[in-house]
């Protein structure tokens, strides 16, 4: 205990103090004990809770408190800047959700305060509201779309006709698969050098790795999953890292795909009970997915199966060598298991949830801001691509041109 708190006298000697404070020191030697405290809140309240003045459990409250109303005020910041109209939807969608770490919860499950497996041990899940929750998240994701990257075709090119775009060369990172598609072919088809860029596209082996590379600024834009630039500008994760998500690069495009030693036995959601699951990132419309499936079945995503984090890549490796049972992943890793037989598609995800989103085209707020018209660019040369793929006649094309 510090010198100052030692000067506390005891009930026997309290008449002999001579000081008001009730310290046994004198009124001239005031000065010298009240230099000795700590200088800080921090430091008060931790004296104050020795001395019993401070219920610990009031102060884990506030702090859990101020946590709470800080994650939700960096969140909406993020999300709606100082645009008044979106702040008001974002703070009514969060209102309606019950807070941030609800929506968020329902969500992401353990990995936001083990929520949904809190509300199945009580025995009141509720599967429409955690649909309602699931669908305010997604929600509230959506609301974080960057509004700088409108820009029309003629603008854009303008901008780089007349040299105003503040970076030309730019290195953008990717995760091999079908859902990089606008990211891929917007170099070998020419949708970059439209508006004056000059891209290196680099392969990455996880989303961990994406994650890690744009905090240390080793890319200037990247291929994320959807949820990621608000997990990362909230810190959820990580550290706090601003991302904005400018454009979503595809809707479905996943599948849930089983080992084939469980063909014939393995049928509805409650019979993966056991079993190990492999999903790309915590923080993903696959974890989100797997969760809400088996939910449905009534299992606890927790408890009756094991979730496991894999790079896609990873993914057929691990099923051959019957690390894996079963995994919720994009295309081209589902087909690749049912082309090289190590696994069949149980399920496809549209079927969960039609026009669900999966990856984002995203920057860091700071890379923007430094490079506006150069994001504008960049992100409209995606968009473009996303057109193109859409079309069914391009695909063709877009192939021969991914592949290699």
């Amino acid at each position: 205990m510090i010198p100052y708190l030692n000067q506390v006298t005891s009930l026997t000697n309290l008449a002999q103090a001579q000081c008001a404070c009730g310290g046994s020191h004198t009124q001239d030697q005031h000065w010298q004990y009240t230099s000795e405290m700590p200088q800080t809140a921090s430091g008060l309240v931790d004296d104050y809770l020795k001395m019993g003045l401070y219920d610990q459990d009031t102060v884990a409250l506030a702090e859990n408190l101020s946590k709470a109303e800080l994650m939700e005020s960096l969140f909406i910041q993020n999300v709606a800047g100082e645009d008044p109209l979106k702040r008001s939807l974002c703070e009514d969608m969060i209102a309606e959700a019950g807070g941030l770490d609800a929506a968020l919860s329902a969500a992401f499950g353990i990995y936001a305060d083990e929520f949904l497996s809190k509300t199945l041990q009580r025995q009141s899940f509720s599967r429409r509201r955690f649909l309602e929750q699931i669908t305010i998240a997604a929600g509230l994701l959506s609301l974080g779309f960057s509004t700088q990257a409108m820009l029309s075709d003629d603008q854009a090119q303008s901008q780089a006709k007349s040299g105003k775009l503040e970076k030309t060369k730019l290195r953008i990172g990717f995760i091999p698969i079908t859902c990089a598609t606008p990211i891929l072919m917007s170099k070998p088809l020419g949708f970059y050098t439209k508006y004056g860029l000059e891209v290196e596209l680099v392969k990455m082996p996880s989303w961990a790795a994406v994650r890690d590379s744009a905090i240390a600024g080793e890319l200037d834009a990247y291929h994320m999953l959807t949820p990621m630039p608000i997990a990362l500008s909230i810190g959820l994760g990580s550290a706090t890292f601003p991302v904005k998500l400018a454009s979503i690069e595809n809707i479905h495009g996943q599948s849930i795909v089983l080992a084939n030693k469980h063909k014939d036995k393995v049928k509805t959601p409650k019979d993966f009970k056991g079993l190990t699951i492999g999903i790309p990132f915590p923080f993903s419309m696959h974890n989100l997915l797997i969760r809400y499936y088996l939910a449905t079945g009534g299992l606890n995503p927790d408890k009756d199966v094991q979730l496991q984090v894999i790079p896609p890549p990873d993914a057929l490796a691990k099923m051959t060598a019957g690390q894996l049972d079963a995994f919720l992943l994009p295309d081209n890793v589902g087909q690749r298991a049912v082309f090289n037989k190590v696994g069949f598609i149980h399920l496809l995800t549209k079927e969960l949830w039609t026009g669900h989103p999966c990856c984002a085209f995203a920057a860091s707020q700071k890379w923007i801001s430094e490079n506006p018209n150069t994001f504008r660019a960049v992100n409209k040369a995606i968009i473009d691509g996303c057109g193109y793929s859409r079309n069914a006649i391009n695909r063709g094309a877009i192939a021969k041109a991914i592949a290699p």
